[in-house]
């Protein structure tokens, strides 16, 4: 496999490096792993109980289905969006856990020289998971001093990446209150639009229907760049969601948006709206929010205006 991903990845590269003296040796080491996995794989297939143990476990991957309920709930729709604006730094955390879980794993395997509960590089994974998680189920134990080194090692690892999701969100919690910082310095009557009531965006009891938002949304957003004389956004959405509340539009009013936009990197820029009734906002009830959403563009060649 990493040869192959090799071979994909140099692109015009390819033919020199398949020809190329590195190149030779991964070929010979992937042609040497070869017969190893096709006789692991004839040996777990000949095995029905692991068939059946394997069948059973993809049977029970049926009950995710009950995780659909989730989605009609509010503050799970606020956690999608987190979870993926945040998704680069998880991955990179993940991919950095899952790196230190293979090398100290392989460290440890080598340094108890194949022990009896210690007999493979996964058991060590398994060991390095357990120890850096701070569960430490004890079912393997190092016995020599440089296995015990080693463990000393994991351990002082563990209790350094539990602050790592702290930093993370201190580093988010930082920036917010930057951009936070950045909009209070603009008049707060230049983040107010008024949109008209149209009978497409809320059903016969004034709630907003879910379907509109991404439409009233975008027409919040044009409205305000063409209030404050600002640059269009590009058409290019990278993502948004949506949030409707459990209040209605007062019956002949429209709706009162407040618009805020922020540089999320020098490629992309996010909007920020809260919609409320504008009979309910003209009467200085600004709790009684609508809904609520975001869009995300990417600006590609556009900058800052």
């Amino acid at each position: 496999m990493e040869y192959l991903v090799r071979v994909v990845g140099y692109g015009t590269r390819r033919r020199r490096y398949i020809a190329s003296c590195l190149g030779i040796v991964d070929l010979i080491v992937a042609l040497i792993a070869i017969p190893t996995l096709i006789e692991k794989f004839m040996n777990f297939w000949q095995h029905k109980g692991h068939v059946n143990r394997v069948y059973h476990f993809l049977e029970c991957l049926r009950m995710m289905r009950l995780l659909k309920i989730l989605q009609y709930i509010r503050e799970v729709q606020l956690l999608s969006f987190a979870l993926r604006k945040d998704f680069r730094f998880i991955a990179v955390f993940l991919f950095g856990v899952f790196v230190v879980v293979l090398m100290l794993g392989s460290c440890l395997y080598a340094a108890e020289g194949g022990q009896k509960l210690m007999n493979s590089i996964p058991a060590g994974m398994w060991w390095a998971t357990v120890t850096i998680c701070t569960v430490g189920y004890g079912d393997i134990i190092p016995t020599t001093v440089l296995g015990k080194l080693v463990a000393s090692l994991v351990m002082l690892i563990g209790y350094g990446l539990i602050a790592i999701p702290t930093l993370i969100g201190t580093f988010q919690t930082h920036r917010a209150l930057s951009q936070a910082l950045e909009q209070s310095q603009e008049p707060a009557e230049e983040n107010l639009v008024v949109l008209p009531p149209r009978a497409s965006d809320c059903d016969s009891s004034g709630l907003v229907r879910p379907a509109a938002g991404f439409a009233l949304l975008e027409e919040a957003i044009w409205t305000w760049s063409r209030k404050n004389h600002k640059e269009p956004p590009p058409e290019s959405v990278l993502e948004h969601w949506f949030c409707a509340a459990a209040a209605g539009l007062c019956p002949g009013h429209g709706f009162t948006a407040q618009v805020h936009r922020s540089y999320v990197s020098n490629s992309s820029c996010e909007f920020l709206i809260s919609l409320y009734c504008s009979k309910c906002y003209a009467q200085e009830k600004p709790d009684d929010i609508l809904a609520q959403g975001g869009v995300r563009y990417s600006l590609r060649t556009h900058g800052p205006t």
